[in-house]
């Protein structure tokens, strides 16, 4: 799932960032070290406006999603150790990690910079890596840096990268060139063998492992000394003449305090919050860098996207909760923007759908106007987003109304959706009434503020009565709790949200905290199995009326047996591609051939 995906590419949360405590102007930056939680140690390296970033790791590699750069020791007979990768403590993400032998260690910081010779939505990653001896006699070292079409682990493709999986490869110089476009810069003393490949020679690699182009940097390490080298990569695969050009110019120290002074300079419009708890203070600035690096431009505006590696799209649903996080930040221009970018998304009827069968997206794009016109309160922005949230809150309107005149069972709420996301069903979602009726309330204040009270006391006035019609349809829905849909079924997701954001339920309402209490529960415990250390599978019991969605399931409900005592067994094979889930009932009748199976 994405949102998993997303977990993986954000690792920066973790190590990125603690408050600065060195002065804005210096050009270098304090690594933050921590310890690393998850299997593999990924992070994003970008800027915002850009419509990529480079993903650091996992392992000593550097990728844009299509094309990949790694460095090796491959004289080294003993182990090697590479770390995992660290942002600076002021919050930068300048990438760190080190590669480190019983002979030498190497320093690994990768930075990147919007760069004007490849337009204005592309980077450069500028990558420089120091050796250290680690005896006190001299060590004959060889660092080889090789390109591939991905990492050798988790990895992203971009959604314009270029399907090919064949490559003609050279070197022109120190430029290493892929199907005629260059995609990586490599140090001036690397040894690029004997008979390397040319443009009028190429060699033919096949499939995204490492081909040809391979170089090594050689060095005497003595105790005191530190040879350096310096790599660069394009975020998009660029033109030789243009890339002649860039190598000319381009210097990491001038792309490491470009990166440091254009990130010092984001993270000092945004609120300070300083803990006695340096990880809190750290998990703070690595969630701004993760709101202000998820911002693509497009034009004279701004696009809120879902994750700088591979989540880059914009969902409603997850842009609405980043614009109330900006606006909390005190990053009230960029949260403004953002909400404004919404109206793209709206059709002639009003609604506002990013992606097809979302219906919460209307309410929560209603929300989001709200919070970023009220954060702090502005007059002129709530006249200006007015007419967006008025078209979208008669659209909610409508829709209510048309399920009283088709007399749905549940009528007086939004119809039935498929939001082919982590709801898991086709039905009348509780979770889109949720946000509609944020919605209705978003436009009330939005209309107050716009001295429009005939408008505003139309929506306070929906926002009362559907508060009511929901109320009403929890009392007679299934379940203890709050389900996912009306009809039941589904996975837990929208009806999260209704205590908070959309306050359709005060936060003392029980069935608040026995959701919560259910969703802790169905998420563990269970067994994992492992493969060469990694997890592979996993597989829990418990019965059969605790699993959201089984009962409510038509087509499971065919084949299962009528049982009150029966538990469900379910287990998951995984892998990096595919997630295989396999349920299994077990009743008083099947009980021992199903366990012993």
């Amino acid at each position: 799932m994405r949102r998993l995906a997303s977990l993986v590419a954000l690792t920066l949360v973790i190590h990125g960032c603690a408050p600065a405590e060195r002065r804005a102007e210096l050009s270098t930056g304090d690594i933050f070290v921590a310890p690393e939680h998850y299997a593999y140690s990924i992070a994003a390296v970008g800027f915002p406006g850009a419509q990529r970033a480079f993903q650091i790791g996992p392992g000593s590699v550097v990728s844009t999603g299509e094309c990949a750069l790694e460095w090796r020791l491959p004289d080294e007979p003993g182990p090697i150790q590479t770390s995992p990768v660290w942002f600076e403590r002021d919050g930068v993400p300048v990438a760190h990690w080190w590669m480190v032998s019983e002979r030498e260690s190497l320093a690994f910081e990768a930075a990147a910079i919007p760069e004007g010779l490849l337009g204005d939505s592309s980077l450069v990653l500028s990558v420089r890596v120091s050796a250290t001896a680690r005896r006190s006699e001299p060590v004959e070292m060889a660092l080889e840096a090789r390109v591939r079409g991905r990492p050798d682990g988790p990895g992203f493709v971009p959604w314009d990268a270029d399907d090919d999986d064949g490559f003609d490869e050279a070197w022109d110089g120190t430029l290493a060139i892929r199907n005629d476009r260059v995609v990586a810069g490599i140090d001036v003393g690397a040894d690029r063998g004997d008979v390397p490949p040319s443009v009028l020679h190429p060699a033919h690699t096949a499939g995204f492992g490492p081909g040809a182009l391979a170089a090594r940097c050689r060095a005497r390490l003595v105790p005191g000394e530190h040879p350096s080298w310096t790599f660069w990569v394009p975020a998009y695969t660029i033109p030789l003449a243009t890339a002649q050009k860039l190598e000319r110019s381009l210097r990491h120290d001038h792309v490491a305090a470009t990166a440091r002074s254009g990130w010092r300079d984001w993270l000092g419009r945004a609120a300070r919050l300083e803990t006695p708890e340096a990880r809190v203070n750290a998990v703070w600035r690595a969630s701004l860098v993760t709101l202000i690096q998820c911002q693509e431009r497009r034009g004279s505006e701004w696009i809120p996207i879902g994750s700088p590696l591979q989540y880059r799209d914009v969902w409603i649903r997850d842009a609405a909760r980043a614009v109330r996080a900006l606006a909390v930040a005190g990053l009230t221009s960029l949260a403004r923007d953002d909400a404004w970018t919404l109206r793209r998304f709206q059709l002639e009827s009003g609604a506002l759908l990013s992606q097809r069968g979302q219906l919460d997206g209307t309410g929560a794009a209603l929300w989001a106007l709200e919070q970023a016109a009220s954060l702090p309160p502005s007059d002129e922005w709530s006249k200006r987003y007015l007419p967006v949230a008025e078209q979208g809150y008669r659209w909610i309107e409508h829709q209510r109304q048309a399920t009283r005149l088709l007399k749905l069972s549940w009528r007086g709420l939004l119809p039935y959706a498929d939001p082919r996301d982590n709801e898991l069903t086709r039905a009348q979602l509780v979770g889109n009434d949720a946000w509609a009726l944020a919605g209705c309330r978003a436009t009330a204040a939005l209309a107050r503020r716009a001295d429009r009270m005939a408008l505003a006391h139309a929506a306070d006035s929906s926002f009362q009565e559907y508060r009511a019609t929901i109320r009403t349809a929890l009392r007679r829905a299934p379940g203890r709790d709050l389900p996912a849909a009306w009809q039941g079924g589904g996975r837990d997701w929208g009806n999260l949200s209704l205590g908070y954001p959309t306050g359709v339920l005060p936060a003392e309402d029980p069935r608040l905290a026995r959701l919560a209490a259910r969703v802790r529960s169905s998420a563990a415990p269970g067994l994992v199995a492992y493969v060469d250390g990694l997890p592979a599978g996993w597989t829990r019991v418990m019965p059969r009326h605790e699993v959201p969605g089984v009962l409510a399931n038509r087509a499971l409900r065919r084949v299962l047996p009528d049982d009150d005592g029966a538990w469900q067994l379910t287990s998951r094979v995984m892998s990096l591609a595919l997630v295989v889930t396999v349920p299994i009932c077990i009743t008083r009748s099947n009980a021992s051939r199903s366990a012993t199976a």
